[in-house]
């Protein structure tokens, strides 16, 4: 695209693109042709990711929108920007994302566990649910992307409350796409392993290092890997393609984590339950919270 021009491909929401996966997808999907609203609540971080495009030359197809992915008004506000901003909406990702509640079952507090569900789940029913009336006011297809994880599938890669809302990321992705097919539009599920971003609450060369150790694939994944896969999934190459998730694990989950990833990850059941923020949820970069 001519990067002083308005995108040819419509406009993008893509939530929690302060940091992270999110970053990532946003600033792969300018490079696609998309005009992208970074839809977060850290505002630091999302005109960050604002910054970055711009540098890139994509001054004219970059808007920074401050939501909460739990308030339905905010995600209203995301998506009315991308239509106004950039004639449509095409594609919708529901990335944002937490940690969440951690601890042994016993402890976890229903306040903590309510709150990781809201921000995985809620937000991902929300962005779908609003995405597909923008889609259907527009009679044009559209893509959904849920960025879901592979601890979906799996026990030991999270925790209880993230590992639950992930699983039911995939079933509501399949729910919904059966629902909105017949109108073209599209909802696909990404499903990435554990790769060094705010969220997995390390990204330091030894953390890296052990993943390299812990999977089949010899490398980690990185955020741009990830971001590649959603190019892929919003692209007309993948237009016979929704209500699937797409894993990005390296094969991990063809053994299942090994205790040294467990190790770096720190997710043998902690003797204190609490619950974990990162990248840009509650405005914070870092914070872990115990009780």
């Amino acid at each position: 695209m001519n990067k002083t021009e308005l995108p040819r491909l419509g406009g993008a929401v893509v939530t929690g693109a302060g940091s992270g996966l999110g970053r990532a997808i946003a600033l792969r999907l300018l490079e696609e042709g998309y005009g992208v609203v970074v839809a977060d609540l850290n505002i630091e971080a999302g005109y960050g990711t604002v910054r970055l495009a711009e540098e890139a030359g994509y001054r004219h197809a970059i808007h920074f929108e401050q939501s909460d992915v739990i308030d339905e008004a905010d995600i209203e506000r995301a998506i009315h920007a991308a239509v106004s901003r950039f004639g449509r909406l095409s594609v919708m990702v529901n990335n944002a994302g937490i940690a969440g509640a951690f601890g042994p079952l016993t402890e976890i507090s229903a306040r903590d566990w309510d709150f990781t569900q809201s921000v995985l789940l809620r937000a991902v029913f929300l962005g779908t649910k609003h995405a597909a009336r923008a889609f259907l006011a527009q009679e044009l297809p559209g893509v959904v992307i849920n960025i879901a994880s592979a601890a979906g599938y799996t026990a030991g890669l999270a925790t209880h409350a993230y590992s639950s809302a992930k699983s039911a990321v995939i079933a509501l992705t399949r729910t919904t796409a059966l629902e909105l097919a017949p109108h073209r539009i599209r909802v696909v599920a990404i499903s990435p392993g554990v790769i060094p971003t705010p969220i997995s609450g390390r990204v330091d060369d030894e953390f890296a290092a052990a993943l390299d150790n812990a999977q089949p694939w010899p490398e980690h994944g990185t955020a741009d890997q990830v971001a590649g896969v959603v190019a892929f999934a919003v692209g007309k190459d993948a237009e016979f393609i929704t209500g699937e998730s797409i894993v990005v694990d390296g094969g991990l989950l063809t053994h299942g984590p090994g205790p040294e990833l467990l190790t770096s990850l720190g997710l043998q059941t902690p003797r204190v339950a609490g619950i974990r923020y990162a990248s840009s949820d509650k405005g914070a970069t870092t914070e872990i919270r115990g009780r």
